[in-house]
């Protein structure tokens, strides 16, 4: 069951359409290895296709990019309004959901782990983490399995429908091949949102919505001047191989991470093959193969210089775009 099926199966609220996905590229290399990308794709159905010069421009409603690729499965919903839609399909199937409890431990006691909490404990035959790019130190070394990146996205107030019709006007989500890259949708309200990677701040503070900005009226001139009302940022883990890892460290304990900035839909699909793993398939049946948790090399170097680390992707991504 993909996503969409997923949100149709349970009908949860979300803003869910599926107009298609715009992967525009940034230079003659990239739609080179677009173009083999999509050759393997469309061997299992697919469906993509590249688009140039006039008909790209008029899918994505800008002139900043010369080819890139239609995904006509993809799509985009409102995150918030699908995390509490699936809580709720699960809640009304018994799931009990406890927030702001969390695990400080965990202990076999026979045949049972025992999650504890600071205020009491649960008891289960199976344990699963999913905590991605907010893993700590709960289970040992898995935290340096990953790095934390931050993106950061913006919302503009609602936008006059000259404007906001100009963009994206097949209601595509658009995203670019770049090292940092951006992303972007139209929200059903008229509004504008566009993302991109950005930078926690020693203060605690996420940064990097300048650039942003002038990354979105770069793509759309359209937007220049508009008020952008809503700026947040968060976690994403990036693993080494920048694949999803599925860990099952002793028996009963499950762990899925590592989507890499896909988790929307990827994280849907981590949870399907953990569930079919409680259910009583074999682990070397599943979909996603089990590895040992194993850190990243040279980890505190690579976090110590992540700053530095965006600027010059930031500066390599200008001269190959050029």
């Amino acid at each position: 069951m993909n996503l969409f099926s997923l949100i149709n199966n349970y009908q949860i609220d979300c803003q869910a359409r599926q107009n298609g996905w715009l992967r525009v590229c940034h230079n003659k290399r990239a739609l080179s290895t677009a173009r083999k990308g999509v050759a393997e794709w469309n061997v299992h159905g697919a469906g993509m296709t590249v688009v140039e010069g006039d008909e790209l421009h008029r899918l994505a409603g800008s002139t900043a990019y010369g080819a890139g690729v239609v995904t006509p499965r993809g799509g985009a919903v409102q995150p918030m309004s699908l995390a509490r839609g699936i809580a709720a399909a699960a809640e009304h199937r018994g799931v009990s959901i406890h927030g702001r409890s969390a695990v400080i431990d965990l202990e076999k006691d026979g045949s049972k782990w025992v999650a504890k909490t600071a205020h009491g404990s649960v008891r289960s035959d199976w344990v699963v983490v999913a905590t991605n790019g907010y893993t700590g130190d709960l289970i040992p070394k898995l935290s340096r399995t990953v790095i934390p990146l931050t993106p950061i996205q913006m919302a503009t107030d609602p936008l006059p429908g000259d404007v906001i019709d100009s963009i994206l006007p097949q209601g595509h989500t658009i995203s670019d091949s770049r090292r940092i890259i951006m992303y972007a949708r139209k929200e059903p309200d008229n509004r504008m949102v566009y993302g991109g990677l950005g930078k926690l701040e020693r203060s605690g503070q996420i940064g990097g919505f300048d650039w942003l900005r002038k990354d979105a009226e770069r793509v759309f001139p359209q937007l220049k001047g508009v008020n952008w009302t809503y700026r947040w940022g968060g976690r994403i883990a990036v693993t080494d191989d920048h694949l999803p890892h599925l860990h099952e460290p002793k028996p009963g304990i499950l762990i899925g991470l590592g989507y890499n900035g896909r988790g929307v839909a990827m994280s849907n699909v981590m949870g399907r093959v953990m569930a079919e793993r409680i259910l009583g398939a074999q682990a070397d049946a599943l979909p996603f193969p089990t590895s040992p948790i194993k850190t990243i090399p040279f980890r505190p170097v690579k976090m110590q210089g992540l700053g530095s680390a965006i600027w010059i992707m930031r500066f390599l991504d200008y001269l190959e775009a050029r």
